[in-house]
């Protein structure tokens, strides 16, 4: 056989198509174990004592992390080399339910319940005298 009936334009041309799909369905197999978590232990998932609440990066090499163990959370600065403990035992937020709303106050509502006996600084005023 000669080189050039080895590597004929039908013959590379199914390679590579071959390759391509080849490829193409490792990538979605991928995709696929990631987005359904197949092969991590599925035992116990309702269950996870661990979790990642937020990260937010501070520099290239530093990030700070906030992680919730038991229902506590901690906040971590995580580097290259170490990792520094910032403060634990931070208790979470209580979700706001829709019987308990948190209520948004305006500014001008909350000026209009200011109590008056407080100085209040006008636009007409002058800065050279005291305010009454």
């Amino acid at each position: 056989m000669s080189a050039d009936s080895l590597l004929d334009g039908a013959t590379l041309t199914r390679l590579i198509a071959v390759l391509v799909l080849v490829i193409g369905l490792i990538l979605i197999a991928g995709w696929l174990f990631k987005r359904t978590g197949a092969g991590f232990a599925r035992a116990g998932a309702k269950f996870r004592r661990l979790a990642v609440i937020e990260a937010r990066p501070l520099d290239p090499n530093h990030k700070l992390v906030l992680v919730s163990r038991d229902g506590v959370e901690h906040l971590l600065v995580v580097g290259s080399n170490h990792t520094v403990v910032v403060e634990t035992g931070i208790v979470p937020p209580k979700p706001a339910t829709p019987e308990d709303p948190i209520e948004r106050v305006r500014f001008r509502d909350a000026l209009a319940a200011a109590p008056s006996d407080r100085p209040v600084l006008k636009a007409t005023d002058s800065f050279d005298e005291p305010i009454r």
